[in-house]
């Protein structure tokens, strides 16, 4: 499997714009079982991420950190 290095990158930023960009201002934030903070913008940047990559190579796994552990 090659990756396109470029194409990759286009992906990050189409999420970077439609998804945390317009969050940024308003936090909406929540706590996870070991404390730590986990916000709206980190789980929908984290789907679409998933789904994006999934389009163009879906022969590859995601582990993101807020995945759930099942």
């Amino acid at each position: 499997m090659k990756i396109n290095i470029q194409e990759l990158i286009q992906i990050i930023k189409t999420v970077a714009i439609q998804e945390l960009l317009p969050r940024f201002e308003k936090v909406s934030k929540e706590y996870k079982l070991d404390g730590s903070i986990i916000t709206e913008a980190d789980t929908i940047a984290q789907q679409r991420l998933q789904e994006l990559l999934h389009q163009s190579y879906p022969e590859i796994s995601l582990l993101g950190e807020e995945m759930n552990e099942d």
